[in-house]
């Protein structure tokens, strides 16, 4: 099968004109009002800048993606999604909301949409918040929508560039997503076509070098999805390659691709675990412990089974091993580079992440605590290199300047680690600032950051600044 660039298609869907700057709502915050609706979302609300917006289901093909909607539910009885379902489009100041021949329609603000239901084909949105109910009344997909301007977003929807052009960064994660629950799924039913999955996801992110940083800022954040395994094998995928791209000497491309194919399937052993203490709420018990921790062993098996060389099952094997020894499931002391790379990448995504047992933890604390860890889990040289491309200040860390301003990192410096880009919130006498304006402290060379502050503010609270 020829492979898909997953980029690419996202690129495509979103390639339409946009608003002019000012003229009436230019972006939809898009929020699901129940769980199964904020799953559909990744967890948390969608910003729309790119129209039209396509609703529909997920289907079961070998490769969807340059077909899919942008936003894929998932399709049960008794209600019914239909595959392209409903179209959120903006018509010169006004936003539409169209129904695609759907076989069961929508629900909007009480008006039925979907002229094979009886209903109406359009319906116009004027300003405020509407609720939607897609799939008929017995549909659990309830979402609401409001149209906001473009001082609203700013900041909050980022880009990925393409060329001469952008993607929106969430429709990308979304789609990298989608597509990781769809190679594990595959894989586990037939091992070749999983495989082949998995390199088409590889050979997207490889090809476009550019998405990785902005893919790592948009997935820095610390949310629980609705599927762990999934999210973090992706997150682990793009801070691998953000931090491959640091290294002293570049990785030659087939060895880029293999480790990001290691990256993807580190934890494929953990579907091995049972789902109850994966997902378990409260602290996993040292016998609970002692189950987590066959999934190397596991995961080796399986993908030695399917024919795949020793690279990639020793770095699956090896990738909760430490230098000093105290590492699992063998204690070995001698790693390889590329497993100590997706092993610590592994543990710096896991601590920054929430997981159903505990909450996360502050970027800025989990580099302290690698740092701390000095010789016994990580190399020297390796940490280096992690400081510099993920900085002492990673994405989201509170800080404040010389100034007297308070701010978060929204961008690390790769040749400056000590300098990211800084949203400014407060100024030096604590007065909330209006949204949007940012310092590049690489370019500024009389501010600087004077401490981390991120410990001082509810973790619930302060990545919602």
């Amino acid at each position: 099968m020829e492979s898909t660039d997953i980029l690419a298609a996202v690129r495509e869907e979103a390639a339409l004109p946009r608003p002019e700057p000012g003229a009436g709502a230019s972006a939809v915050r898009l929020q699901g009002l129940n769980s199964t609706s904020a799953r559909a979302l990744y967890g948390q609300e969608m910003i729309i800048r790119y129209f039209p917006f396509r609703i529909g289901r997920m289907e079961n093909y070998p490769n969807p993606l340059s077909t899919s909607p942008d936003l894929l539910l998932e399709d049960r009885p008794p209600f019914h999604i239909s595959r392209l379902h409903l179209a959120l489009e903006r018509r010169g100041d006004h936003l539409v909301l169209r129904d695609l021949d759907s076989s069961s329609g929508s629900i909007v603000d009480g008006r039925l949409l979907g002229e094979r239901r009886g209903g109406v084909n359009e319906i116009a949105l004027a300003e405020g918040r509407h609720e939607i109910l897609l799939g008929g009344t017995a549909s659990p997909f309830q979402f609401a929508l409001q149209a906001v301007t473009a001082e609203e977003v700013f900041g909050i929807a980022e880009e990925v560039p393409f060329g001469e052009g952008t993607v929106p960064v969430a429709a990308l994660y979304g789609r990298l997503h989608q597509q990781t629950r769809m190679v594990f799924d595959r894989f586990f039913a037939d091992r070749a076509q999983g495989l082949e999955l998995a390199y088409t996801l590889v050979n997207s992110l490889l090809a476009h070098p550019e998405a990785i940083d902005p893919l790592y800022h948009f997935s820095a954040l610390p949310e629980m999805y609705d599927d762990v395994i999934v999210t973090h094998s992706l997150n682990v995928v793009i801070y691998t390659l953000k931090l491959a791209a640091t290294l002293p000497s570049p990785l030659p491309a087939a060895d880029r691709k293999r480790l990001a194919l290691a990256a993807l399937f580190h934890d494929i052993g953990m579907y091995d675990i049972p789902r109850e203490i994966v997902n378990k709420r409260e602290e996993v018990t040292a016998a609970e412990f002692e189950v987590i921790k066959r999934h190397p062993v596991q995961g080796r098996t399986w993908l030695a089974e399917s024919g795949v060389d020793d690279f990639l099952t020793a770095v699956v094997l090896t990738h909760h091993e430490r230098v000093d020894g105290q590492g699992y499931p063998r204690g070995i002391k001698d790693l390889t580079e590329y497993a100590e790379v997706v092993a610590l990448v592994d543990y710096f995504e896991a601590i920054t992440h929430e997981r159903p047992q505990r909450g996360p933890i502050t970027p800025h604390e989990g580099m302290r605590r690698i740092i701390d860890l000095k010789k016994a889990v990580f190399s020297p040289p390796l940490l280096k290199q992690f400081i510099a491309g993920f900085s002492l200040y990673p994405a989201y860390s509170i800080v404040r300047l010389n100034s007297g301003e308070t701010g978060q990192v929204v961008r690390t410096n790769r040749n400056a680690p000590l300098r990211p880009t800084v949203r400014i919130f407060f100024d030096r006498n604590g007065t909330a600032l209006p949204a949007g304006g940012t310092i590049d402290l690489a370019k500024n060379g009389t501010l600087y950051i004077t401490r981390d502050i991120s410990d001082r503010i509810f973790v619930d609270q302060y990545f919602k600044l």
